[in-house]
């Protein structure tokens, strides 16, 4: 997967902003009260970003899971491998769903999402549960490893844009939104260019 990093984010934020001239080869500077606005900001918007699409290189999880007695599977809270939000769920008797289409897909009302868990509907010992990695919080990132936090390349310049349209909003509302406006057109661009597998369709 290609990363870029929190700094990388920010400092382009402030490029796009005017807060920042690479040309002088010195170090991004922002007010305190503009970086922990930006951070509490970019959290929520990476939220939405990260959750607008099944990004394949969030979703390239597809797994066989045996249900417990209660016909449950664990959502694993807080493990490396948690389970974010499920985007399939299937019946297959005859193995994986990427080598045969004559699988199952369960409708949306025949699982539901509980606190830690997922109870599936089915007489099946297993189900396949395609699943996208959950978003980070970034208000949880440590700040001393936070410049260096890495997040998925394709969100760097639709999340640096609006970042930038924050730091903008008042004091340049029209530059402000033709930042929001390319950050949209960025995000819906590569949404374009995704291609799901056939169990999403």
């Amino acid at each position: 997967m290609n990363t870029c990093t929190y700094a990388d984010v920010e400092k382009l934020a402030a490029s796009l902003s005017g807060r920042y001239d690479d040309t002088t080869g010195s170090d991004l500077r922002l007010p305190p009260s503009e970086a922990s606005a930006l951070l509490l900001f970019a959290a929520a918007e990476l939220e939405d970003l990260w959750t607008r699409e099944a990004w394949p290189e969030l979703c390239d999880h597809l797994e066989q899971i045996t249900l417990d007695t209660n016909n449950c599977f664990s959502l694993r809270e807080g493990a490396a491998d948690e389970i974010g939000d499920v985007l399939a769920v299937i019946e297959s008797a005859n193995g994986s769903p990427l080598l045969d289409s004559r699988c199952t897909v369960l409708e949306a009302d025949k699982y539901t999402r509980l606190n830690d868990r997922v109870n599936v509907r089915t007489g099946q010992a297993s189900v396949w549960v395609d699943w996208q990695t959950p978003a980070p919080d970034l208000t949880a990132v440590d700040s001393a490893d936070l410049q260096a936090y890495t997040l998925p390349a394709r969100f760097k310049l639709p999340l640096a844009a609006r970042m930038a349209a924050l730091l903008l909003a008042e004091e340049d509302p029209q530059r402000a939104a033709a930042l929001r406006a390319v950050a949209e057109l960025e995000i819906n661009k590569q949404a374009r260019r995704i291609s799901r597998p056939w169990w999403r369709k």
